[in-house]
């Protein structure tokens, strides 16, 4: 009796060679499947894009404790920066004038937000952090926030859920200004600065 190889597998890869070629040639047959974005329309940016300007290193030496990871970019260098909780009021970040004579455009933060339970069942329990470009923490430009429904009461206090992000943000006097939502959920550190 003959031996009868299994072509299943081999078939299913020349299954898909053969679809992938036929998307690809109705590419040209039929114009493009995916469109470009050009810019060329005011429903799509208005214009082309012109020539970038402007220099695309810093020759500033970084901070003490960064080192230059980037065009522009200074990264925390020496082991884990660490982490400062966020208050109810406006709190300057990092808050120790590190950055002061660096004279950074932005700030990198890493972010954390922890919800905490708050004892009442079927309650959806919040943190956050609001993100400002002024000094006195008037114009709010960003909020991050995390929820958690608490479906069974759980004593008060304890975690329920956390949410972690990092952002860019802008820095004004050489720090971040942020005001925390709920006391005692946002903590951040700096982990970078754009010069």
């Amino acid at each position: 009796m003959p031996k009868h190889k299994h072509l299943g597998d081999n078939k299913m890869k020349a299954f898909k060679r053969i679809i992938w070629c036929l998307i690809f040639a109705s590419s040209f047959a039929f114009g493009q499947i995916v469109p470009i974005h050009t810019h060329s329309g005011d429903d799509q940016g208005g214009g082309t894009l012109g020539p970038l300007t402007g220099a695309l290193t810093s020759t500033k030496p970084c901070a003490t404790g960064y080192t230059r990871f980037g065009p522009n970019l200074c990264m925390f260098a020496f082991g884990v920066p660490s982490w400062q909780g966020i208050n109810l009021s406006c709190t300057n970040i990092p808050g120790n004038g590190t950055l002061v004579s660096a004279n950074p455009t932005a700030i990198l933060l890493d972010v954390i937000l922890t919800v905490f339970s708050s004892g009442v069942i079927n309650t959806l329990n919040n943190a956050g952090m609001n993100v400002y470009n002024d000094s006195t923490c008037t114009t709010s430009i960003n909020t991050v926030t995390a929820s958690q429904k608490e479906f069974a009461a759980i004593t008060a206090g304890t975690i329920i859920g956390s949410s972690s992000s990092m952002l860019i943000v802008p820095a004004v006097s050489g720090e971040a200004r942020l005001i925390a939502t709920v006391q005692n959920t946002a903590s951040v550190r700096v982990i970078g600065y754009f010069d």
